[in-house]
């Protein structure tokens, strides 16, 4: 349907072509939002414009940006029924309560203000989208992702706001990111500032402000680590509900993370199968981070705890669990990203054990199938598998040709000169290699075997055979 939209887009061109210079068009038809909103506020955009101005028709579009996030909660919801901006703007000021204003003021952090210029260091998505309001900033946009992005890790933002410069002036709002290696200067326009022009404007904000910026950013340059080890940190990982195919679900649960010094700190470490605790006890973990501040190298070993008696032995596993490498400090919540990794090492490190596999199966045999393996569709509730095993229950002898033959898989042809051949569903087939990752699987399982018999490799019952049938064989 977008020839409709652009119909519409065109219909409104035509309309103002004759009120409005081309950039004032250019500015409100074609910004994201618009484009988004498929030009439903455009018309009265236009319509309420007073003056052919660029900065007023940008203002206004950020107003009706506003509206567009919060009008479902104001008294009049239709925008078509505001008389003027004015209006407007009284409408989306009285829905912004003193104390929402203030929340989002207290996300921001003032770094630098004298009577020329205000710096602020937004510590929300929402501050963010408060100070740097007017301009083209993509950490500013109703989505929160590119505010993330700017502030992982030991990436900051600070904004700027000259405040004798309007906004028809580029640089009344500045952005700089600052990463591990490199600062950036963004302008109200969202364009990169060149070398020129930021020597210009650090010359402009004098020696104080800048020295508050990078105190700032030295300050909190290793943040990720110290959220890393923040003792308020809890974090419960899931592993698996349906663990060894048994619908018992396997937790771990992180809690009370500790930074004890430059190189070691703990987690507490607990684990549960359904709501029975089978270890408990702490990691022990030592760590560095490399010159970037954003890598962080960790080595951790199991303590137990000595008052807590497991149901299964599992601990000296834990105690050899080897080193995960190196982990991301930037990888969003650190916290729960560093658990997903030592909840997935540990986890690897006692799945294969066979105690611990024998207690969660409680009696039950298991084999591990390959991942394109049939094995996973093998239940005792019908299929080919219990044709099969109905087969060689019955007594009847064969191969996996004749096997297929008597489930009516395939049929066999017999030509009067005494050739023989096999028609499967799409017609004829070569009897070699025919189902064979099915039987390649039920073998694996245990649940048939062959023997050689009359130059052919009759299906016999596997080992398993039983326990299938039973509903005792699990496939990990």
């Amino acid at each position: 349907m977008n020839y409709i939209f652009e119909g519409r887009r065109e219909d409104i061109l035509k309309k103002y072509m004759g009120d409005f210079d081309i950039q004032v068009l250019d500015a409100v038809l074609n910004d994201p939002f618009t484009k988004s909103s498929n030009y439903k506020y455009a018309d009265w955009i236009l319509k309420k414009l007073e003056f052919n101005s660029l900065p007023l028709a940008i203002e206004v579009l950020e107003l009706v940006k506003e509206f567009d996030r919060v009008g479902k909660n104001l008294e009049i919801k239709d925008i078509n029924q505001y008389p003027d901006v004015v209006e407007l703007r009284a409408a989306i000021e009285d829905y912004g309560s003193k104390s929402q204003r203030k929340k989002i003021e207290s996300e921001a952090k003032k770094i630098y203000e004298d009577n020329r210029v205000l710096i602020v260091k937004p510590l929300s998505h929402g501050a963010s989208c408060k100070y740097g309001a007017g301009t083209k900033w993509c950490t500013t946009q109703s989505s929160p992702g590119y505010y993330e992005k700017y502030t992982m890790g030991n990436d900051a933002l600070y904004y700027i706001i000259m405040k004798d410069f309007d906004i028809s002036n580029k640089f009344y709002k500045i952005a700089l990111h600052k990463g591990t290696n490199m600062d950036t200067w963004y302008d109200s326009h969202d364009t990169v500032m060149p070398p020129r022009e930021v020597d210009i404007l650090k010359v402009g904000l004098g020696k104080m402000a800048n020295k508050m910026i990078e105190d700032d950013y030295n300050e909190n340059k290793n943040k990720s680590l110290k959220e890393l080890f923040n003792p308020n940190n809890q974090e419960s990982i899931v592993i698996t509900d349906n663990l060894f195919g048994t619908r018992k679900k396997l937790t771990f649960k992180f809690s009370d993370p500790f930074l004890i010094d430059t190189q070691h700190a703990e987690i507490n470490f607990k684990i549960y199968l359904d709501d029975e605790k089978i270890e408990d006890g702490r990691l022990a973990i030592m760590y560095r981070t490399e010159r970037d501040g954003n890598t962080l190298y960790t080595d951790y070993a199991y303590v137990p705890d000595d008052e807590f008696t497991p149901p299964v032995e599992i601990k000296s596993l834990l105690y050899t669990n080897p080193s995960f490498g190196n982990f991301d400090l930037n990888s969003g919540n650190v916290f729960k990203s560093y658990c997903n990794r030592l909840a997935v090492n540990t986890f690897n490190s006692i799945k294969n054990d066979e105690s611990f596999r024998n207690y969660v199966l409680g009696g039950k045999k298991s084999w591990n199938p390959n991942r394109s393996s049939y094995g996973f569709t093998f239940e005792r509730k019908g299929g080919l598998i219990n044709k099969l095993v109905d087969y060689l229950d019955s007594g009847k002898e064969g191969n996996a040709m004749d096997f297929l033959e008597d489930a009516k898989v395939v049929k066999t042809v017999v030509y009067p000169h005494g050739t023989k051949k096999y028609v499967g569903k799409r017609g004829f087939i070569e009897p070699k290699g025919y189902f064979s990752s099915f039987f390649a699987s039920a073998s694996k399982a245990g649940i048939i075997s062959y023997m050689r018999k009359n130059k052919k490799n009759i299906l016999v019952k596997g080992p398993n055979f039983e326990d299938f049938k039973k509903g005792n064989l699990v496939a990990l």
